[in-house]
């Protein structure tokens, strides 16, 4: 006899400013779509970060930028939902839009090590574990996070799930200073989509002041 339930429907989910988009957020999205055995994710830029800096890049350039980055992964999507909301980005307040949206997936957001450190400073957080789960990712380079220390912060097992991920030792900050430095190409176009790096020259993104 068939069940008449359908499967529930999950979606991996990575949010950030992408100021600029890199091989680094690429390579995370795809390995933890395939350790968890995922089919569809999408890439959510951020309008306003209400913990860091005011991003370089528009928030139309980094949406660009997003698009031409995850160009040939499958099941991958660029969403411009916080973009369009405008204003100061939380996460929790783009979680509880999907959940309550028509045909809701499951969410996982991926997290950094270091972001689930300091999950008890997000804004609502407990609200946020309630409608979504977290991939916590432990990167190449950084020191892990154990099941432990996400106890310790109040992070329930049955809400996240702790993988381990190789990505390109890059961040957005020191692809931003190399961007700055035409003499720096050769580092950048280890880092960096070419449609990408197309996309930052033929726009002058990140270049110094009077250049």
């Amino acid at each position: 006899m068939q069940s008449d339930q359908t499967p529930s429907r999950e979606v991996v989910i990575l949010g950030g400013t992408f100021d600029p988009f890199h091989l680094g957020h690429r390579a995370i999205l795809a390995q933890v779509m395939e350790q968890l055995r995922i089919p569809e994710g999408w890439v959510i830029p951020l309008h306003s970060p209400g913990h860091r800096h005011t991003p370089v890049a528009s928030p139309e350039d980094r949406l660009a930028m997003a698009a031409l980055g995850v160009r040939g992964l499958s099941g991958v999507e660029v969403r411009d939902s916080e973009i369009r909301r405008g204003g100061v980005t939380y996460t929790v307040d783009t979680a509880q839009e999907i959940a309550h949206s028509s045909a809701a997936p499951d969410q996982w957001y991926i997290v950094g090590a270091d972001e689930a450190r300091t999950l008890h400073e997000w804004h609502a957080w407990p609200k946020l574990l309630a409608y979504a789960r977290l991939a916590i990712v432990n990167r190449t380079g950084k020191a892990p996070i154990s099941l432990e220390e996400c106890a310790a912060q109040g992070i329930p097992s049955s809400r996240m799930a702790i993988l381990t991920v190789d990505s390109p030792p890059v961040s957005a900050t020191a692809l931003r200073t190399a961007l700055s430095d035409r003499g720096q190409d050769q580092f950048v176009m280890k880092f960096l989509d070419q449609a990408v790096l197309s996309y930052i020259r033929e726009h002058h993104l990140y270049e110094k002041s009077g250049t």
